[in-house]
């Protein structure tokens, strides 16, 4: 996927990305059908990986066989949980952060990165519980 290190620096310009965006368009049709099965957190980690890769689409020099390892090592991550969910399994989407963290860092982005990212919370409005002795003020 990832270009070789060892080109020289007249053949910078002659990479041809065209394999990494073809890569990032497939992981952002993913990521979108994840959402729509009502998937929100492993979407979260295919975006992180198509965020990535748009940095080597544009600059596929960067792109190293450390990189592509670890794009792999999420990308296998991810599909052994959607195995275990379609299985039946209650897996928490937790399980993912190490290959979540590894992603966000290879764009640099490793400090803002959480577990709580990846934590399926419902998030429902509830009208607070007042006291019956308080008359509404007008």
């Amino acid at each position: 996927m990832c270009a070789k290190r060892e080109a020289s620096h007249s053949d910078l310009g002659a990479l041809d990305s065209s394999p990494l965006r073809t890569a990032k368009q497939q992981l952002h049709q993913s990521s979108g059908a994840l959402e729509m099965v009502g998937m929100p957190q492993p979407a979260l980690l295919l975006r992180a990986m198509e965020t990535a890769l748009q940095h080597y689409v544009q600059n596929p020099a960067d792109c190293t066989e450390a990189v592509a390892q670890t794009l792999e090592t999420a990308s296998f991550a991810l599909l052994e949980f959607l195995d275990a969910i379609l299985a039946g399994k209650q897996i928490s989407s937790v399980a993912l952060f190490p290959q979540y963290r590894d992603v966000q860092a290879l764009y640099g982005n490793q400090g803002k990165v959480h577990p709580a990212d990846l934590w399926p919370i419902e998030r429902r409005l509830r009208d607070p519980q007042l006291p019956h002795s308080v008359a509404p003020r007008d």
